[in-house]
């Protein structure tokens, strides 16, 4: 019994203060567990890592580590990363086909957790509630530099070993980039990457109008508030520029071109 070292994402729906119908509650955590027990489902006896979802109201935390009992020549902690952040992208795509915003923090440290259990603690937990609640602000999933670092050399290290421009240009539309960095310097999840890539390109298109009827709606229904309280006009701002990000996100990730793929989750 004690820590040990391990990723911990924690995922929270935005909105949550005005939600209070037991229907969107239920379809959120459903959402959660479903696609968590759909990614098991495709585990097989020689995969090294587990999955751990913990989930309450509309929050949840997602512990990703190496099986017990898995031989250290086994351990790469990179592709661990890199799992993980595409498998969490396929998890937010569903919540956005939802018409939920997520916003999130991906941490690796110690932790202590029990699969029996809703029992979990420790640095790494900690870390990913700070980023997700004092770091993200808009609807992204910040993760710590040591976890970016990681992924983004992995991925460099898989186009540099291609051996030709042929197989460098596949891995390239293939993996696309998981991680990208914002304005402020900070890492996030680019949960938009495959659709960037054209994976889904026609379902990309719905999502992209109704995301953006969406923006506009929350943005207007905003600058009302404001109109008629004008005493809580900081906290209709702030919501007005999470929205405002998410428009220029869905603007920097329009599909490259259409592959005719279909978005899966990385098992």
């Amino acid at each position: 019994m004690g820590y040990v070292d391990a990723l911990v994402f924690f995922i929270d729906i935005l909105g949550s203060q005005d939600r209070n119908d037991f229907d969107e509650l239920f379809q959120i955590n459903e959402t959660f567990h479903g696609e968590l027990e759909k990614n098991q489902s495709y585990d097989k006896p020689h995969t090294a890592y587990e999955r751990v979802i913990y989930t309450f109201s509309d929050c949840a935390y997602i512990i990703y580590n190496f099986k017990e009992g898995i031989e250290e020549g086994r351990k790469d902690l990179r592709k661990l990363f890199d799992i993980a952040l595409r498998n969490t992208e396929y998890l937010i795509m569903q919540f956005l086909k939802k018409g939920f915003l997520c916003r999130g923090g991906i941490a690796y440290d110690k932790v202590y957790y029990e699969k029996e259990r809703s029992l979990f603690f420790g640095p790494a937990v900690n870390r990913a509630h700070y980023f997700e609640d004092k770091i993200s602000v808009v609807p992204r999933i910040i993760m710590d530099d040591y976890i970016a670092t990681n992924v983004l050399a992995l991925n460099q290290e898989w186009l540099d070993n291609a051996s030709s421009q042929e197989e460098k240009q596949l891995i390239q539309e293939s993996n696309g980039n998981i991680v990208k960095q914002d304005e402020d310097k900070e890492y996030y999840l680019h949960y938009l990457n495959s659709f960037e890539l054209g994976v889904n390109y026609s379902e990309y298109e719905q999502l992209s109008e109704d995301l953006y009827i969406l923006i506009q709606r929350e943005i207007q229904n905003q600058k009302l508030k404001i109109a008629n309280n004008s005493a809580q006009k900081d906290a209709y701002e702030k919501i007005i520029k999470k929205y405002e990000w998410l428009k220029r996100y869905l603007d920097e990730s329009q599909p490259i071109h259409d592959v005719m793929g279909i978005l899966f989750p990385f098992v």
